[in-house]
C-alpha cells in the first residue's frame, strides 16, 4: 500500500505571511490553480481512498484530487492544521514582538514548546499521526494508494 502525504494549497494567509492555524480560510486564485495541478499530478496515481483535514484550504484540495478518482474525501478533525491559538491571523514579526519570551523559547525548542493557547508540535504529530493510523486500519482491502490531505505543521 501506498502513502501519498499532499499540503493543502495556498491561502490568502499564506500569501500574507500570516499565521492561519485553526482559521478557516480558502485557497487563494493561485492555491485553487496549485490544488488542480497536483490533482493533475496524481491522475494516473491509483487513489481508492482520500482522507482531509475539516478545513476548507484542506477539503479543497482534497475534493480536486477525488473528483478525478472518484473518492469520497473522508474527514477527520485530527488532521486539522495545529492550534496555533493567540497567534492565529499575526505575522511572524508580530509574534516575537508580542511573545518574546514564547519566541526565543520556540526558536530554542519548537518541538516541546507550546503556542500561546495552542499546542505544541509534538502533541499536532501526535495527534495527526493518529489520524494517519486510524486511517491506515480503514484501509484495508485497499490494494493501492490512499492519500491524506493537512497542512505541513500536522503531516
Amino acid at each position: 500500500m501506498k502513502l501519498i502525504l499532499v499540503r493543502h494549497a495556498e491561502t490568502l494567509q499564506n500569501r500574507r505571511r500570516r499565521i492561519q492555524g485553526f482559521l478557516d480560510v480558502e485557497l487563494s486564485e493561485r492555491g485553487r490553480k496549485q490544488a488542480e495541478a497536483v490533482a493533475q499530478a496524481l491522475k494516473n496515481e491509483p487513489v481508492q481512498a482520500i482522507y482531509s483535514s475539516p478545513l476548507k484550504r484542506a477539503l479543497s484540495t482534497a475534493r480536486r484530487i477525488g473528483r478525478l478518482h472518484r473518492v469520497k474525501i473522508q474527514v477527520l478533525d485530527e488532521l486539522k492544521e495545529m492550534n496555533l491559538g493567540s497567534l492565529d491571523g499575526l505575522s511572524w514579526d508580530e509574534v516575537s514582538q508580542r511573545y518574546p519570551h514564547f519566541w526565543e523559547n520556540w526558536l530554542a525548542d519548537a518541538t516541546s514548546v507550546q503556542i500561546p493557547d495552542g499546542e505544541s508540535l509534538l502533541q499536532v504529530q501526535t495527534r495527526a499521526w493518529a489520524a494517519v493510523e486510524t486511517s491506515w486500519h480503514r484501509a484495508t482491502g485497499i490494494r493501492w494508494c490512499w492519500s491524506v490531505i493537512s497542512s505541513p505543521w500536522s503531516a
